[in-house]
């Protein structure tokens, strides 16, 4: 049961549709903050700006925007979002070590390993030999944009092993950036 719920809660935060959700409020909330006086209620520009809209003034001063970026709701929600960053850098990361693994793996192979298993077959003349296989199974891969490469009387066409780790990369910085602008945010909030 609790393993069910750790998927649940693990499938709610690494939902796509959530993230976009969280991104798109983060991004409301920014606009609606750059209209909105920021700083102390004593303030001049904060009490001209209540002032002049004193029905919106409760509101605002309710949900914090003006002091948008270390409002506790604004905080809530860019954590929310870090955590879908997480999840989402997590599952990249265990696919990325994966297919690192089998593109080492394929890298290495062999004829015999080739022939026991294999991810495409190509159907040639029977009547050809193993140069001219090779040049038509060769050709046929360029055609289809796969760059290939000869040895050991095989073609190969592996990846390297680091082209994997461009996307974990990518969300984990995004998260250690996030937050770090939140932890900056936090420190300069009064």
């Amino acid at each position: 049961m609790i393993r069910r719920a750790g998927h649940a809660i693990v499938g709610f935060f690494g939902s796509a549709s959530l993230a976009t959700g969280l991104l798109a409020v983060v991004a409301a909330w920014v606009v609606v903050a750059a209209f909105i006086p920021q700083g102390a209620e004593s303030a001049e520009k904060v009490a001209a700006w209540a002032a002049a809209y004193p029905v919106l003034e409760p509101a605002v001063r309710a949900v914090g925007l003006h002091h948008a970026f270390s409002a506790p709701i604004f905080t809530g929600i860019v954590l929310a979002l870090a955590l879908c960053t997480a999840v989402c850098a997590w599952r990249r990361t265990t696919i990325a070590v994966t297919r690192a693994r089998v593109l080492r793996k394929a890298a290495g192979a062999d004829e015999a390993s080739v022939t026991d298993r294999h991810d495409l077959e190509i159907a040639c003349d029977p009547s050809l030999g193993g140069a001219e296989v090779l040049a038509d199974a060769s050709e046929t891969l360029r055609g289809l944009g796969i760059k290939v490469k000869r040895r050991d009387g095989m073609l190969s066409s592996v990846s390297s092993p680091w082209s994997v780790w461009g996307s974990p990369v990518f969300h984990w910085a995004l998260l250690v950036l996030m937050l770090a602008v939140l932890v900056g945010s936090l420190q300069r909030s009064e």
